[in-house]
C-alpha cells in the first residue's frame, strides 16, 4: 500500500477532534533562563575530529588571531532590506564600506507551467477550485541587489504552487525549483546574513518557506566543505528544498497540532518521505540523489530512523547532510508544538546525537560551517548588555564582533556601540537570546 493511501484513508474517517479550549489557549512554555557559557572543551570531549586537522583559510568577514585589525567586518548595512527585522525600531547603521552587490546573470528564475491537457487550463479542470497561484514577475530580479527578501518572495511563489498541486493531486513541476537552487548556488545565497534574514521574514504560517530555503542553504555549505561538484551541489540543494514536500499531503490539523500527536497521527507524519518520493518520481533518472534525499533524510546513523530503518553507510551521504540541516533548522525555529531552542542549546543537542542520529564526520562538518553565534543572532554579554553579532571568528567562535543595542537595564542605546570580543579580554558571551525575548522599547 502506498504512503499516499494512508492519507486518503485517514481523511475518510471522522473529523479530527478539536482540542479543548484550555489546551488550545495554553501558552508556549516560558523561555529558558540564562545559559552558562559554552566552552570549546565541551565540544572536544566528544572526540569529533576526523581526518587531518588542517587549518582552514579564513573566510571573508571572519576575524583571525593573526591579524584581527585588518579584517573587514561583515556588517548589517543598508543593502539588506530586512535589517529592521533584526533590530526593531533601530535604523542606525554601523559605519563601514558597503559590500559589493553581486550581478545577476541574464538568465532569470522562472515559474514553468506544464503543458495543459485538452479541456484543461494550466493543467487544471475549469471547474476546479484550485487557488490561482501568482506568477513570478520579471521585475523581482531586475534589482541587482541579491538579498533575503527576493529569495523569500520567489520561494513563496514556488512553494505555494507546489503545495496546491500536491493537495489537488496535480502532477508537480519542480523545474522552477531547479532554477531557483541553481541561482542560490551561483549567487552564493547561503551566508548567515541571508539565512537569518529569511528567518525574520517568515511568519508562523509560512514556516515551510523559511525551512525549505535555510535547509538548502546549510546543505550547500556542507556540500562545499565536502568538495562537491556543481551538479552534486545542485542535487543536494534541490533535495534539501523539497525534503518535506510529502508533508503537503498531510492534513494541516495534524501538522499544526499544538498538542501531542496520537500514534496514528505520528505514523501518518512519518509517511511523508515515501509520499515525497512518489510525488517527484518522474525526476528519478535526471536527479537520482534528490530522490534519495527526499526518501532517506529521516534515516539515522544507528538505524532508528524511518521509513526504512537503515543506518551507517547504507544511508546516502546526501541524505545525511540534509538530515542534520533539517534537524538544526527545525530546532532553531518556533513550531506549533515546541518553542525554538537558543543557539547554544541547539549545538549541545546536535553534539549529543553523535553516533546515534548522525556520524561524527557529519556533526563536525556542520559545526565547522555553522557559527555558534551566527551573524544576525542576539547575544547577552557577561555585563548583561545585549547585542547583535555582526562578524564571526572561525578560530575563536565565542569571540565575534557585537553591536551593543541594550544596556544592562534593558534600555536601548541611542547610538549602538561596537565591541570586538576578540580584543576585549573582559567581555564574553553569556548566552543567546531569541528576538521575541528582547527588552521592550523604553
Amino acid at each position: 500500500m502506498k504512503a499516499s493511501d494512508l492519507v486518503k484513508g485517514y481523511q475518510k474517517k471522522e473529523e479530527i477532534e478539536t482540542p479543548p479550549p484550555e489546551e488550545r489557549e495554553k501558552e508556549m512554555p516560558p523561555p529558558k533562563k540564562k545559559v552558562p557559557a559554552f566552552r570549546l572543551s565541551e565540544i572536544e570531549i566528544f572526540d569529533l575530529s576526523f581526518g587531518k586537522d588542517e587549518k582552514p583559510e579564513p573566510e571573508e568577514g571572519e576575524i583571525t588571531p593573526e591579524e584581527p585589525e585588518k579584517v573587514e567586518e561583515r556588517e548589517m548595512t543598508k543593502d539588506m532590506p530586512f535589517q529592521s527585522r533584526f533590530e526593531p525600531g533601530d535604523t542606525t547603521e554601523v559605519e563601514g564600506e558597503k559590500p559589493a552587490e553581486p550581478e545577476l546573470e541574464k538568465k532569470q528564475v522562472r515559474l514553468v507551467e506544464p503543458e495543459p491537457e485538452d479541456g484543461q487550463v494550466n493543467g487544471v479542470e475549469p471547474e476546479s477550485d484550485l487557488v490561482e497561484v501568482q506568477t513570478v514577475e520579471p521585475e523581482i530580479l531586475k534589482d541587482k541587489r541579491v538579498n533575503a527578501e527576493t529569495l523569500y518572495r520567489l520561494s513563496k511563489v514556488y512553494l505555494s504552487d507546489l503545495r496546491e498541486r500536491v493537495r489537488k493531486s496535480i502532477p508537480v513541476d519542480i523545474r522552477p525549483v531547479i532554477d531557483a537552487m541553481d541561482w542560490l548556488i551561483r549567487e552564493n545565497l547561503v551566508s548567515d546574513e541571508v539565512i537569518q534574514g529569511i528567518s525574520r521574514l517568515s511568519i508562523a504560517e509560512e514556516y515551510y518557506i523559511s525551512h525549505a530555503i535555510n535547509t538548502a542553504a546549510y546543505a550547500v555549505r556542507l556540500g562545499r566543505s565536502f568538495g562537491y561538484a556543481k551538479k552534486e551541489l545542485l542535487e543536494l540543494a534541490i533535495g534539501a528544498y523539497l525534503c518535506d514536500i510529502g508533508l503537503f499531503k498531510i492534513p494541516e490539523a495534524i501538522i499544526n497540532k499544538p498538542t501531542k500527536l496520537s500514534p496514528e497521527e505520528v505514523e501518518l507524519v512519518k509517511s511523508h518521505p515515501e509520499i515525497g518520493r512518489e510525488l517527484i518520481s518522474s525526476y528519478a533518472s535526471d536527479y537520482p540523489n534528490v530522490i534519495k534525499v527526499v526518501y532517506e533524510h529521516h534515516e539515522r546513523e544507528d538505524g532508528s530512523g524511518y521509513p526504512l530503518g537503515i543506518g551507517g553507510d547504507n544511508i546516502s551521504e546526501f541524505a545525511k547532510i540534509v538530515g542534520i540541516c533539517d534537524s538544526y533548522v527545525a530546532m532553531t525555529h518556533n513550531r506549533p508544538h515546541k518553542k525554538a531552542l537558543i543557539q547554544i542549546d541547539t549545538m549541545r543537542e546536535l553534539i549529543s546525537m553523535k553516533g546515534r542520529f548522525f556520524s561524527a564526520k557529519i556533526i563536525k562538518a556542520f559545526l565547522d560551517e555553522v557559527s555558534i553565534f551566527p551573524i544576525g543572532s542576539y547575544v547577552v554579554l557577561n555585563n548583561k548588555m545585549i547585542g547583535l553579532v555582526i562578524a564571526t571568528n572561525r578560530y575563536n567562535p565565542f569571540k565575534p564582533k557585537v553591536k551593543l543595542l541594550f544596556d544592562e537595564y534593558g534600555r536601548r542605546f541611542e547610538e549602538p556601540r561596537l565591541v570586538d570580543l576578540m580584543t576585549n579580554p573582559v567581555l564574553n558571551i553569556e548566552s543567546n537570546i531569541l528576538p521575541d525575548d528582547l527588552p521592550k522599547a523604553h
